[in-house]
């Protein structure tokens, strides 16, 4: 009862790295031209956002018309497969986006019309189930809808901003937000080419308690998306056929890298004493004000928030330190990049 109670704790600490190596780092930038192409098709998106949708005056079926049907299979013996019976679908004729691929089968249709269409599928087709094998379908068309696209003009500016007057001044600030999108595009992927080469030339381990936190994290937050309990969504995804484990066994590589990048960081804001004075918060907020069209007091109004104030003063010395290595390490011109390719994988 004497004797000196002995124990043993073993507990994760923090990684700590010494970034020294910037040997060979070669930072290649996309070269982003935005053409009136780019700017055409924009301006085609806004057009078909501000579309408007109304019955059809003759109901017949055409390319481009949106369409309401009811449709079900039918078997050998002539008898409709409750299984397969849908009501109410609707899809843009031509798009192919409904399962039996029926565009032009119901071309020339007539809303309330139902006809009987048979369908012979190739061995290929993209879904297996239907791949190779002749269907039989009932279809109902219950509508038949047309979309008027508006004319590109300044009365469109103006409904789709009051702040435009005319189309000229939608076409200048559309151009100046795609001009801010491919800067910001470009320098998010010359970030990530630096701190991927920084990973692989300064290695070290994580603990394994950081990655299980930062996966359960990812787990958590995908959970939100589905509106959903982390406990709800593991059953949805086993009920789908996946296991929880092997989704997390999937996010780990890229967990293992976002983290050691995360430190990589970190570390380099604190050897190199990078910090922010309140002038230069001043200057972000000038920035993001002029680059979002709105008044300096708003955007300070959006940063009362303590924490959204810490990212930004997080965000600003980020950007200072990139800005000290970029003049360190070399960085080229590469690859000519199309607009509308910069976001592909985005």
């Amino acid at each position: 009862l004497n004797k000196d109670f002995t124990y043993t704790v073993k507990y994760d600490v923090f990684p700590k790295v010494e970034v020294k190596n910037f040997d060979g780092v070669t930072v290649k930038e996309p070269q982003v031209t935005i053409t009136d192409d780019d700017l055409a098709e924009e301006l085609k998106n806004i057009q078909e956002r501000n579309a408007t949708v109304m019955d059809k005056k003759d109901g017949v079926v055409e390319k481009d018309n949106i369409v309401t049907i009811n449709y079900v299979e039918v078997g050998e013996d002539g008898k409709e497969l409750a299984d397969t019976k849908r009501e109410d679908y609707v899809f843009t004729v031509g798009s192919g986006e409904n399962l039996y691929k029926i565009d032009d089968e119901v071309l020339g249709m007539k809303k309330d019309e139902t006809k009987e269409i048979t369908k012979k599928y190739k061995k290929d087709f993209e879904n297996s189930e239907l791949a190779g094998k002749t269907v039989k379908l009932n279809v109902t068309v219950k509508a038949v809808k047309t979309r008027e696209i508006p004319a590109l003009d300044d009365d469109l500016a103006q409904d789709v901003n009051d702040k435009y007057k005319t189309l000229q001044d939608m076409k200048d600030d559309l151009k100046k937000n795609m001009e801010l999108a491919v800067a910001r595009r470009v320098k998010e992927m010359k970030n990530n080419s630096l701190l991927e080469q920084l990973v692989e030339k300064n290695a070290f381990d994580i603990p394994a308690s950081m990655l299980a936190a930062e996966l359960d994290g990812r787990w958590r937050m995908m959970a939100q998306q589905f509106q959903t309990s982390p406990e709800q969504l593991e059953k949805m995804i086993t009920s789908a056929g996946q296991t929880k484990e092997t989704m997390l066994n999937e996010w780990t590589g890229d967990s293992e890298k976002m983290l050691k990048s995360r430190i990589i960081v970190d570390s380099l804001i604190r050897t190199r004493n990078i910090s922010v004075t309140p002038e230069e918060i001043e200057a972000q907020y000038a920035k993001i004000a002029e680059e979002g069209g709105m008044t300096v007091e708003e955007v300070k109004k959006h940063y009362e928030d303590p924490r959204s104030k810490e990212y930004l003063i997080d965000d600003t010395k980020e950007n200072k330190l990139y800005n000290e290595i970029y003049k360190e390490v070399k960085v080229s011109k590469g690859d000519k990049v199309a607009f509308k390719d910069l976001f592909a994988n985005n």
